[in-house]
């Protein structure tokens, strides 16, 4: 007679299988059935945490990996997915630290030496990492893509080039006029029929915090018989995904599911085969409903249009928001021309793909001016606005004790500005007539692209975070950018947490707008 353990075995193992189809509230309800038996079980922890990591809840997925770390702490699984978990976060150094552990716990363990190739900035650690992983998993196509790109990152564009040629082989099947070399040398070219890749703009190189330079470039690649899947990413007949659209480089092997483990099986994304849709010739914009984002690395795709001539169809994101679409408008787009992308993947004879105008957290100065030569209307110099931008309608990042500001900054002149309720023309012309804008860190802050000098930003964050999205923005404009930390009502989840204003936070913003 199967006893409770049996039945228990039987649901968990019921459960990776939906897990594996892709189905993931199915196998998350039967994870969370198994812990009101089981509350401290490490490994339904862990599968919770992929679950979360995968539907794109990275703080939810650190807090379970992390309890079943708590509970198995020799388990490099458990570390391995903590590490991916912080990697889609941004937080590269807590992401090397838990594959390195997982390395050390299990030091055959391929993927882990894979993925902390991709998250640390030491060029010769990721080199190492990578050759070491390489020798535990030789026929890993995506690991020899990595290896090709860092290779390619040291001006080794040769060896590169052999090395992206060995994954065509290990996938079994060639990619036309070696597409994989688009993914892999600084000097990207055409596919082969199409006219070769155009620049747009001089590459821009700056710093993003400690490590080397970061080069961005503004150019258009043309690739011939490609395929777009639904996420907005351009794919190639042998599944590699172009540098030149995805803003942050270093999350390249974690957009295409390196090594996220389930039990003994790996879940990979991946893209099915491309629809019988086939368009002869689109211009890849996509974007998804993140304002910042939208606003920072994919409208000024459409800088291409203009640079090229091109009037042809324009591929976007299926669920972009009447305030995304006003902004085509506004660059001088006819919506008519905006194709949603479907589900499944589309095939493109002839795909224009600008490249993403953000590396990390850094903007193209030339995307900058142009989106500012585009939509902003200068008020009269007379009209200096003072501006608070809140977030009270917002699920995270809010301010807790908000009414205590804001009365502060009411008796200073300031109007309350909530972004959500406004036009895209409306949120241009404020931040374009502010003296001083001062708000919590959050997408509506991509405004200040709009703003001029003498501006004072005053940025409210949480203390712990290094988040430099918009003082990048500022230092670009010349913009007064001022951050005030405060303690966060979450501290294990700083990139969603709340934000709380001790007194003396208030009198220094306060001390702030008067010595402007």
């Amino acid at each position: 007679m199967p006893t409770q353990a049996d039945a228990a075995s039987a649901d968990l193992a019921r459960a990776v299988s939906l897990h594996e189809a892709g189905r993931l509230h199915d196998a998350e309800t039967i994870y969370r059935a198994l812990l009101v038996t089981r509350p401290q079980d490490p490994v339904v922890r862990n599968l919770l945490g992929l679950v979360a990591y995968q539907a794109g809840q990275p703080e939810a997925a650190s807090a379970l990996h992390r309890s079943a770390i708590a509970a198995a702490p020799a388990v490099a699984d458990f570390h391995n997915n903590l590490g991916l978990a912080h990697a889609v976060s941004l937080r590269t150094a807590e992401a090397a630290t838990g594959f390195r552990r997982a390395a050390v716990l299990q030091p055959d363990l391929a993927f882990a030496w894979l993925n902390l190739a991709s998250a640390t900035s030491d060029r010769a650690t990721r080199r190492r990492s990578l050759r070491r992983g390489l020798t535990l998993a030789p026929a890993n196509p995506d690991a020899v893509l990595a290896l090709a790109a860092s290779l390619a990152d040291v001006g080794q564009a040769e060896i590169a080039e052999q090395s992206a040629l060995r994954r065509q082989a290990l996938l079994g099947r060639r990619s036309r006029a070696r597409l994989l070399r688009i993914a892999t040398v600084p000097e990207v070219i055409s596919s082969g029929r199409g006219r070769p890749a155009m620049r747009l703009a001089e590459p821009f190189e700056a710093t993003a915090g400690p490590g080397s330079p970061i080069r961005i470039p503004l150019r258009v690649t043309v690739l011939d018989d490609a395929a777009v899947g639904g996420d907005g990413l351009p794919i190639l007949d042998d599944a590699v995904l172009l540098q030149d659209s995805i803003a942050d480089l270093e999350a390249l092997p974690f957009v295409s599911g390196l090594v996220t483990p389930v039990g003994k099986h790996h879940l990979a994304s991946h893209h099915p085969p491309a629809s019988g849709s086939t368009l002869p010739e689109a211009l890849l914009l996509g974007g998804g409903p993140n304002y910042y984002h939208w606003i920072a690395d994919y409208l000024p795709r459409l800088m291409a249009c203009e640079a090229l001539g091109y009037t042809g169809p324009i591929l976007v994101g299926r669920n972009l928001s009447p305030v995304q679409i006003g902004t085509i408008a506004r660059v001088g787009i006819d919506a008519a021309r905006l194709v949603p992308l479907p589900d499944a993947p589309v095939r493109v004879d002839r795909l224009l793909v600008p490249s993403v105008a953000t590396r990390l957290t850094i903007m193209h100065p030339a995307a900058i001016e142009w989106l500012r030569g585009k939509v902003l209307v200068r008020p009269a110099a007379s009209i200096r606005r003072r501006v608070y931008v809140s977030r009270g309608k917002a699920t995270q990042r809010r301010i807790v004790n908000e009414p205590d500001l804001i009365r502060a900054l009411r008796s200073l002149g300031f109007e309350i500005a909530e972004l959500e309720t406004m036009t895209f023309d409306q949120q241009v012309e404020l931040f374009g007539s502010a003296s001083i804008v001062v708000g919590p860190h959050g997408a509506g802050f991509v405004n200040l692209v709009f703003s001029s000098a003498p501006c004072r930003v005053i940025e409210i964050d949480v203390a712990g975070s290094n988040r430099s999205f918009y003082s990048s923005i500022s230092a670009a404009l010349g913009l007064d950018h001022h951050r005030v930390s405060a303690r966060a009502t979450a501290p294990h989840a700083l990139q969603q947490s709340d934000i709380v204003l001790a007194a003396a936070d208030i009198e220094r913003i306060v001390a702030l707008v008067q010595a402007q």
